[in-house]
């Protein structure tokens, strides 16, 4: 197994969701794969996505990572027939400087902490696409589906202001980070729409990513927004009041 961990990690991270896919659907495709909290999670994002259909903007997610769920909220997109523009921010090359604010389990000094630097753009672009053409049952996407994802490469500070939509229906916040949290949340919460829903990814996590609750007491409180735990995502969440 190390072998192989070794082997997959050595190559790109095109052809490293390759291998791992073709390892899958080998192996493990008649098997459950997924945890019950994953399965659950699923469902609370499609939830929540059916009820945005008559709230105005478009789906932003800040922290794309490997496209776990940006990949779900192109699907729940389609299957809604929404119609959105979704959109991916994503450094694609790891990690900022982290800050004191996030002292805490995971980080420890101000500097740039190892992680997430494995993801290019062509990779999800690479999954949509695949899953497009995959054998078997057909793909909830279509080609006007996957033209929709519109990913943004570069550091939040740098990309926000000039890349995001007018109007903001829904957005994943997955920033980890105490001042991209802080540069997320100043750049997008003036564009959610009355109704939208914002999704907090590390919110719960305050020993490992304290600097994400400090930027949500610093920005969210003062405005009267009060995140609230729903049971489906298990996540903290703050519905923008219509």
């Amino acid at each position: 197994m190390r072998l192989l961990d070794d082997h997959i990690r050595a190559n790109d991270p095109l052809e490293a969701y390759k291998l791992r896919r073709h390892l899958l659907d080998k192996y493990t495709k008649s098997y459950p794969t997924l945890y019950s909290h994953e399965a659950t999670r699923i469902y609370g994002f499609f939830d929540l996505f059916k009820d945005l259909k008559s709230v105005p903007g478009d789906l932003v997610e800040c922290g794309v990572g490997r496209g776990r769920f940006l990949t779900i909220f192109a699907f729940a997109n389609q299957f809604f027939q929404m119609n959105r523009d979704l959109y991916g921010f994503d450094s694609f090359q790891g990690f900022p400087v982290a800050s004191k604010q996030d002292f805490g389990t995971r980080v420890k000094k101000e500097e740039k902490i190892t992680g997430w630097d494995d993801v290019t753009p062509e990779l999800i672009y690479h999954i949509l696409g695949h899953d497009l053409d995959a054998e078997g049952s057909k793909s909830t996407l279509d080609e006007q589906g996957v033209k929709r994802v519109k990913l943004i490469p570069g550091y939040f500070n740098e990309t926000l202001e000039r890349n995001l939509p007018e109007r903001i229906a829904f957005l994943h916040l997955d920033a980890d980070l105490y001042q991209s949290t802080v540069d997320v949340l100043q750049a997008c919460l003036p564009r959610m729409s009355a109704g939208g829903v914002l999704v907090f990814d590390e919110l719960h996590e305050e020993e490992k990513w304290p600097g994400v609750k400090q930027a949500v007491d610093e920005i969210c409180h003062p405005l009267g927004l009060t995140p609230v735990w729903h049971k489906a995502l298990q996540r903290y969440i703050i519905h923008m009041v219509k």
